[in-house]
């Protein structure tokens, strides 16, 4: 990814989310009501992989390029 990110919330309960970059520091946190969307800008971001962690114990990783 090089710009925006749209992350969805398709389970019926609140989720924490946070982003974590490649050596493990903390980028970013929020949190998604139930259905909804985050929009997560990576324009400014340095490239290399980061990890969207929830407090449901699930991992996504985003690959952002130049």
């Amino acid at each position: 990814s090089s710009g925006f990110v749209t992350v969805h919330n398709a389970s019926k309960e609140k989720v924490k989310i946070k982003m974590y970059s490649m050596d493990g520091k903390l980028v970013r946190e929020f949190e998604l009501e139930a259905g909804s969307d985050e929009v997560i800008d990576l324009f400014d971001a340095s490239q290399g992989i980061y990890y969207l962690v929830t407090d449901q114990g699930e991992t996504i990783a985003l690959v952002k390029q130049k």
